[in-house]
């Protein structure tokens, strides 16, 4: 028979053994200990102990600092013994205090304050991992839990992210939600940087979406309360529709700096910020729509629904540009294709004003492109300095 020390120690009813100490000693260096016994005359008889090393993966140190230096903490679940796991801890950076399992097999202890407060917990069984996994989840923490075997299954399963390393069963790999491709640590990397670049790009849409809904909706509404007219017609609204969408769609090819800490999903800052910035361009584009139609003496139907869609279409597309970002818009590099995609749309739709093109009445060239510096003035200066300093 092989096993574990103690498990064949007792079969073999031996109750003091001069091996406990090597097996201490070799378990404070990292090793395991697999014990040897036989069956001679119907008697199980010891025959000796095997030292076995299985060191951490080579990245798994600098890996580990780096998910820690992400906002995220980090435990060690092992089946190990206690002095192994002290061992293997330490040397991955996690931290030598670790506890025993058999801690929260005790009713009168706070499970929950042990699992918190200690770095790893040693000697777990296959039910201690889903017991943690679900503890830490009725606390409020959102959980992630690495594995590879069938006995880590439930565990994955229960765990928001269940991750199956490279090398799990299929049991494993069809309880996880993210199976790794390859072996090392360094795909949760990738991961946790991927979910939280996604997590910003769906929150740079929601803004845009608020943002630009209020502000065509309040501006098409007002304009029409005080000039009796509507300032855009059904085609011009289809056009900016069309075309502002082209820009929205490139958002998600953009460049995110993604955060470095944990984000959660609070809809009150977005909602905030987009309200702020929609109620923001109304007012510039309620300004310099009577500005210039006072002073370049606009009063033909066609003109003024051209000069309306010029006003909705560079107000939006500017706004899509600092709302990339929380700080200053110049400090986060746009995207190629965003921008490349956001150039065509602003000569197609100078040329199409300027021209007369596509149903749209000629618009004399200085009102075109006065009006695009303008909401560029507004959005570039204006907006994200407010954006960056009203809370």
């Amino acid at each position: 028979m092989k096993g574990a020390y103690n498990t064949i120690k007792n079969l073999c009813k031996i109750e003091n053994s001069n091996l406990d100490q090597t097996v201490n000693s070799w378990a404070e260096k990292g090793f395991k200990t697999i014990a040897v016994a036989i069956e001679k005359d119907g008697r199980n008889q010891f025959v000796g102990i095997v030292a076995l090393f299985d060191p951490p993966l080579a990245d798994s140190t600098q890996m580990i600092s780096e998910i820690k230096s992400l906002g995220v903490k980090v435990k060690m679940l092992t089946g190990d013994a206690l002095p192994i796991a002290k061992e293997i801890a330490e040397q991955v950076g996690i931290g030598g205090d670790i506890a025993s399992a058999t801690l929260l097999r005790n009713n009168n202890v706070d499970n929950h304050s042990i699992i918190f407060t200690h770095s790893g917990i040693a000697e777990v069984l296959p039910e201690d991992k889903f017991t943690i996994v679900k503890n830490l989840q009725q606390h409020n923490e959102i959980t992630g839990m690495t594995g590879d075997g069938v006995n880590d299954a439930p565990a994955l399963k229960q765990a928001e992210v269940g991750i199956a390393v490279h090398s799990a069963t299929d049991v494993a790999k069809q309880a996880a939600s993210v199976i790794l491709l390859k072996s090392g640590l360094e795909s949760i990397i990738n991961l946790i940087s991927v979910g939280r670049t996604i997590h910003h790009r769906i929150t740079n849409w929601v803004i845009s979406k608020i943002s630009k809904t209020l502000f065509t909706v309040l501006f098409v509404c007002v304009t029409y309360l005080i000039m009796n007219q509507f300032i855009v017609n059904a085609f011009d609204m289809v056009m900016l529709l069309f075309l502002i969408d082209f820009v929205s769609l490139a958002l998600s090819t953009d460049n995110v700096n993604w955060s470095k800490k944990p984000e959660t999903w609070n809809t009150k800052p977005l909602i905030k910020k987009g309200f702020l910035l929609g109620i923001l361009l109304i007012i510039e584009a309620l300004i310099w729509l009577f500005t210039v139609k006072e002073y370049f003496k606009l009063i033909d139907i066609n003109q003024l629904q051209s000069f309306g869609f010029a006003i909705l279409f560079f107000a939006s597309v500017f706004n899509l540009i600092i709302i990339r970002t929380d700080g200053q818009f110049y400090k986060q590099t746009i995207g190629g294709i965003l921008l490349w995609v956001m150039i065509t749309d602003i000569l197609l739709v100078v040329i199409m004003l300027t021209a007369g093109l596509i149903g749209f009445a000629s618009l004399p060239v200085i009102i075109t492109i006065s009006t695009l510096f303008y909401f560029a003035f507004c959005s570039f200066i204006i907006n994200d300095w407010i954006k960056v300093n009203v809370k």
